[in-house]
């Protein structure tokens, strides 16, 4: 594996890893992946924060309004307030990570 170089898991790619390693219908999977990612959003809208065993603790962060400058041509504008998502990783996950037991 070539170091310094990202590896980004498209939704494609997530499926059909999980259609080899599983043998469901690539259909299948999608919709489950669909389904995942709806109760997530839906869990961080309405208690803004989600906890997964094993994986990790989502939170919603809510970020002020600012004044913003593009570095390239040192134009300034206003950013506005929005929300912002924050993941922190579960001691087994990172434990996993570094191939610790």
């Amino acid at each position: 594996m070539i170091k310094n170089k990202r590896y980004n898991v498209s939704k494609k790619n997530l499926i059909h890893n999980i259609h080899l390693k599983l043998g469901y219908s690539s259909r299948f999977i999608e919709k489950f992946i669909d389904d995942i990612i709806i109760v997530v959003s839906d869990g961080l809208k309405n208690e803004k924060k989600l906890k997964i065993k094993n994986l990790g603790s989502f939170t919603v962060l809510k970020k002020q309004a600012r004044i913003g400058r593009n570095p390239k041509t040192k134009k300034i504008h206003s950013i506005s307030k929005r929300n912002s998502i924050s993941f922190k990783a579960s001691h087994l996950l990172v434990k996993n990570l570094n191939n610790e037991k």
